[in-house]
């Protein structure tokens, strides 16, 4: 669904900036925006306090019209597993279902276009963990390389997590 969006996306604006008087990148858009968001957007993108949408926060979600929704570790469910002797922790395993139903829930409200953003960099910066998603090395691991292989590199690393998100 969402490989349709971006390439029906890609389509619409490719057309509307050679084929109209539309010729700039921000006309473009604004039309698709108009397009797929019936309401006007604020320049906004919100947390969410669980994980699950409360009914004040799908309330807000379905009246301020925010540009998106920003998630956290906290609208996760996980289960930690820890090490009996030690207490550390051996491995988070996180409740992909309840991640869906999350993100279902907020496009319920906004609609199917809108927006979910999670800080998902790789390395130590991640919302979604391993065993459930897959572990990605961060940026600063691609600076042994030379500029070019290392610019390549990143970019691949980057597009994987990109993916792994979008069959969220």
């Amino acid at each position: 669904m969402k490989q349709n969006f971006l390439m029906q996306y890609s389509y619409i604006f490719n057309f509307l900036k050679e084929n109209t008087i539309l010729g700039s990148a921000p006309a473009v858009i604004k039309i698709i925006m108009q397009y797929y968001y019936p309401h006007p957007i604020k320049p906004v993108i919100l947390g969410i306090s669980g994980t699950k949408l409360t009914e004040s926060e799908a309330l807000l979600l379905k009246t301020e019209h925010p540009l998106g929704v920003v998630l956290f570790r906290r609208n996760i469910e996980s289960e930690i597993i820890r090490d009996p002797e030690t207490g550390e922790i051996i491995k988070v395993i996180q409740n992909k279902k309840q991640l869906i139903d999350l993100i279902t829930s907020i496009k319920e409200e906004l609609g199917e276009h809108t927006v979910i953003a999670i800080d998902q960099e790789g390395g130590r910066v991640r919302r979604l963990t391993v065993p459930t998603f897959e572990m990605r090395p961060a940026a600063e691991s691609f600076e042994k390389y030379n500029i070019d292989e290392g610019s390549s590199l990143c970019k691949q690393n980057y597009q994987s997590i990109a993916l792994e998100n979008l069959l969220v």
